[in-house]
């Protein structure tokens, strides 16, 4: 199963959007799957359940950090990542 496909399995099976996708990326991160999902718990709903930044963008820049940060500033990779899914989603928030 790809990542795509057991993020979906997870957000189907109890866990928010960020926890799915932090939880997805366990395998190539030095946290346990709880430990990501801890991280992953108040960003339900799009940021806290106030309908704002969708959780699985926020994972998406918490994943960016934990994998690539070394001191230098990962903004630029941020940027994109957030480009890229708001052309995929057509917004950056789950407000519709």
């Amino acid at each position: 199963m790809d990542k795509k496909e057991y993020a979906v399995e997870l957000k189907h099976n109890g866990h928010n959007c960020a926890q799915a996708v932090l939880c997805a990326f366990a395998d190539e991160i030095d946290m346990t799957a709880e430990e990501l999902k801890k991280i992953g718990a108040s960003f339900g709903v799009g940021m806290g359940c106030m309908e704002a930044t969708c959780g699985a963008l926020i994972a998406a820049g918490v994943l960016l950090g934990l994998k690539k940060y070394d001191g230098k500033p990962v903004l630029r990779d941020a940027a994109a990542i957030n480009r890229r899914f708001n052309e995929l989603c057509g917004q950056l928030s789950v407000r519709t």
